[in-house]
């Protein structure tokens, strides 16, 4: 092997960090929040970390130098993780569709004029109109006059607080023969369901909203985090403040999603699980939710599947999972358009 001069062996303990790091990443969704301080962050980072082995990699290889084989197997070693970040695309679904369905965090319609648009909800409703799902769900849906996004003839709505400014609704173009919430401690989220009766077949649809991480614009402002002129607050200061609140954050997420799921084991019906889980499909909760139901991104996705509206790497934090025995022939990601801080998504099913 090649010896290394002083820099060249800085540059591979640096390397060696960053695959130990990815490596131990790995483990994050089988550690339940909270056991280990920060230990929930890597599971938003696992993309980032992947990517700078990957280039740890190539660079080695240019160098010809077999120093490179360390990142390679700790990439290799977590094979199983890239279909949930990224995926080729597919060639043409065959069949044809039972059931489909979009999830939707709408950010209130714009309300407070994030967006600088005025017709954020008409675009809203036209895009579901367009795309003509049997259900569709909204979280952070707000109670707005003249609502119109087609023939949805069954509806359901949950307000966790007493102003109709931020909840949850999901409409149906099948008959709802029953619905109800899943309560978590936290008053500000929730999940809700609704029973459907797809042309004979009974399956539960939830509508999944766990904890917001509380973060604000100066945090997922990496620039202004790492802003070494603001003598307010030190880097390590900025970086510990986010760290705190997604470690609290994803703690609360945890105990969440152990509720959820005792409430999907008790379904009497096949399920669909979708929504905004304010965590990344490397997360705790994500895993716990999941269990055996198929995430119809690694089916029918393309690309990132980013579904999260930030500018420094692709994030997919809402998702739609559905019975192991129902066959996706049809997923998208409507990720070119700025409608909301988030992208809808919709998915397409055979299920019988």
């Amino acid at each position: 092997m090649k010896k290394l001069g002083f820099f060249g062996k800085l540059f591979y303990i640096i390397n060696i960090f960053f695959g130990l790091l990815l490596l131990f990443s790995y483990f994050v969704p089988m550690i339940p929040p909270g056991t280990i301080p920060f230990i929930a962050t890597l599971s938003l980072l696992m993309p980032v970390l992947m990517i700078i082995n990957v280039i740890f990699a190539i660079l080695w290889i240019m160098k010809l130098n077999i120093r490179f084989t360390f990142s390679l197997l700790i990439l290799v070693l977590g094979i199983n993780h890239i279909d949930s970040f990224f995926r080729w695309s597919n060639s043409e679904f065959v069949g044809s569709e039972d059931v489909k369905v979009m999830t939707f965090n709408v950010r209130m319609f714009n309300t407070f004029g994030w967006i600088k648009h005025a017709n954020i909800s008409e675009d809203i409703y036209d895009l579901v109109k367009s795309e003509n799902p049997d259900v569709v769900a909204f979280q952070e849906y707000h109670e707005m006059k003249n609502f119109d996004i087609g023939d949805y003839e069954y509806d359901y709505f949950y307000y966790p607080g007493k102003k109709k400014y931020w909840g949850q609704a999901m409409f149906s173009k099948h008959p709802i023969i029953a619905n109800g919430r899943v309560d978590f401690p936290s008053k500000s989220n929730s999940a809700v369901f609704i029973d459907v009766d797809v042309n004979g077949t009974k399956i539960r649809v939830y509508s999944v909203h766990l904890e917001t991480l509380s973060l604000n614009t100066n945090d997922l402002d990496i620039d202004k985090a790492f802003d070494v002129t603001d003598s307010s607050k030190s880097i390590g200061q900025n970086i510990t403040s986010i760290a705190s609140k997604i470690d609290k954050g994803f703690g609360r997420h945890g105990e969440q999603a152990d509720i959820l799921r005792e409430h999907i084991n008790s379904s009497p019906y096949p399920v669909i699980v979708m929504g905004d889980f304010n965590s990344s499909a490397f997360s705790y909760e994500y895993r716990e939710i999941r269990g055996d139901l198929i995430d119809a991104f690694e089916v029918g996705g393309k690309g990132f599947g980013r579904t999260y509206d930030f500018k420094y790497f692709p994030l997919r934090i809402d998702f739609i999972l559905g019975d192991p025995n129902f066959r996706v022939v049809d997923f998208k990601t409507f990720n070119n358009r700025s409608l909301s801080d988030h992208y809808p998504i919709t998915a397409s099913y055979k299920i019988r």
